[in-house]
């Protein structure tokens, strides 16, 4: 009976271990359980946080795809006035050239008639008025009778040349019309942005004035005509300012070489033509300091000085190359080319070279020589 006890408590204990086996596993597998649950919870939140920020992109994406919507629509929008644009252009090309076919209509019409000439010119200083009236241009205008101290160039030259057998008589005319011509540029201050024009400090060249009959260059024949000569002026002047910073706004050239070079000073073609008050010289001054103008008569000379309130960092030496005569369709032509070296002061280096001017021009006159085929 005893024994038999003892075998049942055996088995009792035995049963109660394996029990406390199981419970000790099934308390492991709970724990991992809730690790596993624990990791997954975590991995939960995660995904939550990345499917958050998925959505920040995509909205930051459709801001990004209405932006490029909206530059795409504008960019639209630019094409088309771009292309509105565009055909104004090609309108104001067409009237452009039908105005042009008009002139050259109009200029033929004027060497029949002198009636239509003079309309015509009278046409071309009104719509030179009418310009100036609306481009906000400033036009220099303040004459001081101090000198300005640095001197930026001088020139001179020769008030009576042979030109070929005209009379004299002409070059005598010439001085007076410089004379009277020169007194409104003497002294004039080209300030910073402010442009010089010939005919906006010269005026029209009436008998009223003082003004005689001189020589004049016109359609390619030499012609006389109340103010000529002044062609002299404008040369001094433009030679000048080549030596200088001031932009040359507008300039126009003899299409013919009228007369034989006689104690020439200066390259052929350097020169400019000017004929009230639609064919002028201008400068403009583009620079932050003040330029000004003296111009004089002596008894043989017409002597010129630009000066500036500063000495400039550069100087400036003009040079002709390529010049000769050649001979096109039985017609003899005499061409060059002006350039413009720009010369560092400090160090003497030339830091710039710039072609000024390009000319080829008929001769007029016979030439003592034969001249190279074109």
């Amino acid at each position: 009976m005893g024994s038999t006890l003892v075998s049942e408590n055996c088995q009792l204990s035995a049963i109660s271990y394996q029990l406390s086996v199981i419970s000790y596993q099934l308390s492991v597998i709970s724990y991992q359980l809730s690790a596993i649950s624990y990791q997954l919870s975590v991995i939960s939140y995660q995904l939550s946080a990345i499917s958050y920020q998925l959505s920040v992109i995509s909205y930051q994406l459709s801001v990004i795809s209405y932006q490029l919507s909206a530059i795409s629509y504008q960019l639209s929008v630019i094409s088309y006035q771009l292309s509105a644009i565009s055909y104004q252009l090609f309108q104001l090309s067409v009237i452009s050239y039908i105005s042009y076919q008009l002139s050259v209509i109009s200029m033929r019409f004027s060497e029949i008639h002198p009636v239509i000439y003079h309309t015509r010119v009278w046409q071309l200083r009104l719509a030179r008025r009418f310009r100036d009236a609306r481009s906000g241009v400033r036009f220099a205008s303040e004459q001081a009778g101090e000198t300005l101290p640095l001197t930026v160039k001088n020139h001179q030259s020769l008030l009576r040349r042979k030109l070929g057998s005209l009379d004299m008589r002409f070059q005598e005319n010439k001085v007076t019309n410089l004379e009277i011509a020169r007194q409104p540029i003497d002294g004039l201050l080209v300030k910073p942005g402010e442009t010089f024009s010939f005919w906006q400090r010269v005026g029209e060249t009436t008998s009223k004035k003082g003004y005689l009959e001189g020589l004049q260059l016109s359609r390619g024949e030499i012609k006389t005509g109340i103010g000529g000569g002044l062609c002299q002026l404008a040369n001094l002047l433009l030679w000048m300012a080549f030596h200088s910073p001031l932009e040359i706004a507008e300039r126009h050239h003899h299409s013919f070489d009228p007369f034989p070079d006689d104690r020439r000073a200066l390259p052929f073609g350097s020169g400019a033509s000017v004929f009230y008050n639609y064919i002028d010289l201008r400068f403009f001054n583009p620079t932050e300091h003040t330029f000004q103008f003296r111009v004089r008569l002596t008894d043989e000379h017409l002597k010129g000085s630009i000066l500036s309130s500063v000495e400039l960092p550069t100087t400036y030496h003009v040079v002709e190359r390529g010049h000769r005569f050649v001979r096109k369709n039985d017609k003899n032509y005499r061409q060059n080319e002006i350039w413009r070296e720009v010369i560092d002061r400090r160090t003497g280096n030339v830091i710039e070279t710039e072609l000024l001017v390009k000319n080829f021009a008929e001769v007029k006159y016979e030439l003592n020589f034969p001249a190279g085929e074109c």
